[in-house]
């Protein structure tokens, strides 16, 4: 009896999870410039991590994501920076540029709503601690950033693989 109270338990608690998620649309956001978009698109993956300063694992994990900016295609997968201190959009814009960042970059203001779908769909640990395959289907994978002992290519190489393996996109030829 006790096992089943916990698996209706969970089974109430990841339906929360997706419907958070689905009424955010997938985690909408407006980059920087001003341009509305989604973490769940339809036609391509997006990789994502969220990043505040002084973050010696957001700068890490940025650097990866600039790394796989510049092998794959725009029109293929999405690479996105959700900053998460309190700044305005040219702020942002500024410390990524300071930074030599060139990815999308958005303003992931820690919200109340915000905060409730990034931990109830992402699993969310930190700022920089995982770098996020999201589907287009919405599922998730995140690849652990926060051991500064392994090689900025060896996380870079296990984002690849899940991008090849579960997405079917692939680097620039």
């Amino acid at each position: 009896m006790r096992s089943l109270f916990q698996v209706l338990m969970i089974v109430a608690l990841a339906a929360g999870a997706r419907d958070v998620w689905q009424r955010h649309g997938g985690l909408a956001y407006k980059d920087t410039k001003g341009v509305a978009h989604s973490l769940t698109s339809p036609d391509k993956p997006a990789v994502v991590v969220l990043w505040v300063t002084p973050c010696p694992y957001c700068a890490r994990a940025l650097n990866v994501l600039d790394g796989l900016r510049r092998e794959y295609p725009k029109a293929k997968l999405d690479v996105v920076g959700l900053y998460l201190n309190t700044a305005d959009a040219a702020t942002v814009d500024q410390i990524a540029g300071q930074e030599g960042h060139s990815i999308t970059m958005a303003q992931g203001q820690p919200t109340h709503e915000f905060v409730e779908a990034m931990t109830a769909h992402l699993s969310f640990r930190a700022p920089g601690r995982d770098i996020y395959v999201i589907g287009k289907n919405g599922k998730y994978q995140a690849v652990d950033s926060s051991d500064l002992n392994v090689p900025d290519d060896e996380i870079a190489q296990r984002v690849r693989a899940i991008l090849a393996d579960k997405h079917g996109v692939k680097p620039r030829a």
